[in-house]
């Protein structure tokens, strides 16, 4: 589908949505197209939020794989789990599902040299960490 045509795309009531992913999940391909159809917005809502110009992934590989993070969010979505007594929403459920996807993709395919994800993870962390310790302290614990 082309991007203009997206704008076309009506959303789902939350209770057909629910409905569509219970059929999904029993394995029937056309609710599932029907709901990757009518999510497809999000995706590239999302994809549009982690592309960045100059970087070594595309915007159309960010709606790719943002895509196959709906499908895996349809195949897992529970209609039936409620948080604090309210139904999760689908929408919600599936951001989280299409943002790690594609983050995933960035750690992976984002770099010039390959650095497994949990290293990543690590150096993010350790770069977030404020610097309390001084040189002169590092020499003394030495």
């Amino acid at each position: 589908m082309m991007l203009q045509q997206l704008e076309n795309c009506l959303p789902l009531p939350e209770a057909r949505v629910r409905m569509l992913c219970r059929q999904a999940q029993r394995g029937h391909a056309e609710s599932r197209q029907i709901l990757l159809r009518a999510h497809l917005r999000l995706v590239v809502h999302v994809a549009k939020q982690f592309y960045r110009h100059g970087e070594f992934i595309e915007l159309g590989d960010c709606i790719q794989q943002g895509a196959l993070g709906l499908l895996r969010a349809i195949d897992k979505f529970n209609p039936h789990c409620r948080v604090d007594g309210r139904p999760v929403k689908f929408k919600t459920y599936a951001y989280y599902w299409i943002s790690h996807s594609i983050r995933r993709e960035k750690e992976n395919k984002g770099r010039v040299v390959a650095i497994p994800v949990n290293v990543q993870r690590i150096l993010r962390k350790q770069m977030k960490l404020p610097e309390t310790v001084s040189l002169d302290e590092q020499h003394a614990t030495d």
